[in-house]
């Protein structure tokens, strides 16, 4: 039973093109500070970027700018500039430009051909103090409503509870059969039900089906036979859905496509008010369940279907502390509204945010040494900084540079940060079209298998990850592993093909020094998985 509904407020953006003044501060600043650069380049500089430079300063009065991307790291503004005439400014295709911050003091830098060109702001007549904080606050209309650091959920359905044993969810027997013939579960793994071994369910892609797979597998959900046409009519929806996404020529840019899925979506509204009153919590499940983010705000998503898988897991969680639910890209960065954000600029009423926004980005546990995530944690160069997708933690800001527990607080600390800053709920409004410089770095951060297994190394843990993973197949080093839940069918590279988990299995030995034994899905036992397939479900 519905017992309430969440609504955003109906924030608005502004792009730099709407707004004369936004758009007379950039184009002087930026024609200024160009020429600085470009008249102090000495000759040992290639002449190549002083005409690319050259270029911009006298044709700067000409651009049509849509929109800057900034990023959000304490120590840099980076920005893009986008323009509606792209062929005439090809002199841009490898320019980016950032304002960092050093000891308190701002330089101005330019990189061409990946050599940095730049001047300190302070030595300039440029009012540079306006100027960031132009950029700091460009992205929202000053009339817009601020959203409280203090916002908190409010539950949508009531939820039945119960205490069962988990042989009454009849697995097996009712539930499974009705996955089983399915694409999207093809890949999926037997789960233990009655086992303490942790659980862990990569991206779902905003598919209640998925993650109520998850809950039935672990034991945390069972469904009364009052509800199973229900949840049949909810399969057969998403394979809709699913069937749509695989098309050959399928692209998120056509109405067409988009509008269909919208209406097959739109068709789940009603199963999902049907289902919800016959699905039962187990408060005594046993079995820890993790979910390495990406449930919302993607392919499958809409308001109310997003609203469902929140509000369940959220109840799930209330009262099983068993049960972990991670950030990522999508839900911290869109909407409910996902497909909707393609056919509009207007930003859209409803949001997901009070219901995601508490959540962390990563999750250690100590008794397998194991640190699920979203995103697959790296180190740079000089292993002096962690990096998650856009956060990064220097190993100054640690006590103990090698402490997992400590990086995980941090790295939750700082995705709190952002997240709960009062201008994050407005970038969400139009999350396809967005400012958000949070969404694109987190999106586009997809390391690779060696390099996350390098960092496992060196701190002495397990990774088990999602976004950029290889479908199950197990990368395994002297002290670290990596495993890796997400694929791309060979088939169709690029798409969506099936969700995957995994139990923790610790060999006979000591379960400190032998987390898991090889995961394999039964199907690819005897060969390793395909190479297309270190890449993930998502690709924006």
């Amino acid at each position: 039973m519905k017992i309430g509904t969440v609504a955003g407020t109906n924030d608005s953006t502004t792009t730099i093109a709407t707004n004369d003044m936004v758009q007379e501060h950039v184009t002087n600043f930026t024609k200024e500070l160009f020429g600085y650069i470009a008249n102090g380049i000495g000759d040992d500089i290639s002449s190549i970027a002083r005409t690319m430079l050259g270029e911009v300063v006298e044709k700067i009065d000409d651009w049509q700018i849509e929109r800057f991307q900034q990023s959000i790291r304490d120590d840099k503004i980076s920005f893009t500039i986008q323009t509606n005439h792209s062929e005439k400014y090809s002199m841009l295709s490898d320019m980016r430009a950032h304002i960092l911050r050093r000891d308190n003091n701002y330089q101005f830098i330019v990189t061409i051909n990946s050599k940095n060109y730049g001047c300190y702001l302070d030595n300039t007549d440029i009012n540079w103090c306006s100027i960031v904080y132009l950029l700091n606050n460009m992205t929202v209309n000053d009339d817009a409503n601020d959203v409280a650091v203090t916002e908190s959920y409010k539950p949508v359905w009531d939820w039945k509870i119960s205490q069962f044993n988990v042989s009454d969810i009849k697995f097996e027997t009712m539930i499974n059969p009705q996955f089983a013939d399915r694409t999207y579960f093809s890949n999926c793994s037997p789960v233990d039900p009655t086992s303490t071994r942790p659980t862990y369910f990569g991206d779902t892609d905003g598919s209640v089906g998925a993650v109520l797979y998850a809950l039935f597998a672990t034991g945390h959900l069972r469904i009364m036979a009052e509800g199973e046409n229900f949840l049949s009519q909810l399969l057969n929806i998403e394979d809709e859905v699913l069937n749509v996404l695989l098309r050959e020529n399928f692209n998120e840019q056509l109405d067409t496509n988009v509008n269909t899925i919208i209406s097959i979506l739109n068709r789940r509204d009603i199963v999902l008010e049907s289902l919800q009153p016959y699905l039962v919590i187990n408060k005594d499940a046993v079995t820890p369940c993790t979910f390495l983010g990406d449930q919302t705000g993607d392919r499958f998503s809409n308001i109310c279907g997003d609203q469902f898988i929140i509000d369940l897991l959220k109840r799930i969680m209330s009262i099983n502390e068993n049960v972990h639910v991670l950030a990522g890209n999508h839900e911290t960065n869109c909407n409910g509204n996902y497909m909707q954000n393609f056919t509009r600029m207007k930003p859209l009423d409803e949001d997901t945010y009070a219901g995601i926004k508490d959540y962390p980005v990563c999750f250690y546990g100590p008794k397998y040494k194991i640190m699920a995530n979203h995103h697959g944690i790296t180190f740079d160069d000089q292993r002096k900084r962690y990096i998650i997708g856009p956060i990064t933690v220097s190993s100054d800001e640690m006590t103990n540079a090698l402490e997992p527990v400590e990086l995980a607080a941090i790295i939750n600390k700082k995705h709190h940060a952002v997240i709960n800053g009062k201008k994050f709920k407005n970038s969400r409004a139009i999350s396809c079209r967005s400012f958000n410089r949070y969404f694109s770095v987190s999106t586009d951060y997809r390391p690779k298998l060696e390099a996350l297994l390098a960092c496992s190394q060196m701190l002495g843990i397990n990774q088990v990850v999602a976004h950029n993973g290889n479908g199950g197949r197990e990368c395994i080093g002297e002290t670290g592993t990596v495993l890796g839940l997400n694929a791309r069918d060979s088939k169709h590279a690029g798409r969506m093909f099936s969700m995957h988990n995994c139990q923790i299995n610790p060999g006979a030995g000591p379960e400190i020094t032998t987390p898991w034994k090889s995961y394999q899905h039964e199907k690819n036992r005897n060969g390793l998985m395909p190479l297309i397939r270190r890449r993930t479900m998502l690709q924006l």
